[in-house]
């Protein structure tokens, strides 16, 4: 996921894995506006924002899809992770949500000289497995897997297996791009409050040392 703010040849971004959506609508001016005149607050907005960003992420795991995107409930076969355990031949436990150990891989990256901070699948095998989940598969069912699948008690009666998409960042972006534009104003917003009561309890020592 790419969202961008660009002005004078420079570009802000929130990198994640896949298609992008822009956040220079109707807030952008201002937003060029705070890069432009406060470049040390914008940053620090930016790196709270990836974190913010990757909290709510994982919570959109755990909940079950992002607002407003609600996934397909898990199937017996998923949640019992019957594909896994073909594979690794171990008992694991009951899944909870699609992203399996993918949910912890989600993290940002902020990168202060370009203004950029990426949030997402930063490593290309994690992006690679968690766009399977996103886009949804379909698996063909071999003479392997019907068999082991026989034995566990779950005839397939079917050639394939379908795994629906569950998408996360897309809708997580665009149902949140408001969001992320006030949080950014609000958080150079309160980086200039602490500077000015910094700067006014240092003025205020000077006086008193003066006096004295």
């Amino acid at each position: 996921m790419t969202g961008k703010v660009t002005s004078k040849g420079r570009t802000y971004n929130f990198y994640g894995n896949g298609t992008a959506i822009r956040i220079n609508d109707n807030a952008g001016p201002y937003l060029r506006h705070l890069a432009n005149t406060l470049p040390n607050e914008f940053n620090r907005a930016l790196r709270h924002v990836g974190w913010w960003s990757r909290e709510e992420l994982q919570q959109a795991v755990y909940q079950g899809g992002p607002r407003g995107h609600r996934w397909p409930p898990l199937s017996g076969v998923h949640q019992q992770r019957q594909l896994q355990d073909l594979k690794s031949k171990r008992y694991r436990e009951p899944a909870t949500h699609p992203f399996g150990r993918l949910v912890r891989a989600i993290g940002y990256k902020h990168e202060k000289n370009l203004m950029k901070v990426r949030v997402g699948w930063l490593s290309r095998s994690a992006a690679e497995a968690a766009s399977k989940v996103q886009s949804g598969q379909t698996i063909r069912v071999t003479p392997k897997m019907r068999r082991f699948f026989w034995a566990a008690g779950v005839p397939l009666t079917s050639d394939y297996i379908n795994i629906p998409a569950r998408e996360l960042m897309e809708p997580f972006f665009r149902n949140r791009r408001g969001d992320i534009h006030e949080r950014i104003e609000r958080r150079v917003g309160y980086y200039l409050r602490k500077q000015e009561k910094k700067f006014s309890a240092g003025s205020a020592l000077k006086r008193f040392s003066w006096a004295m």
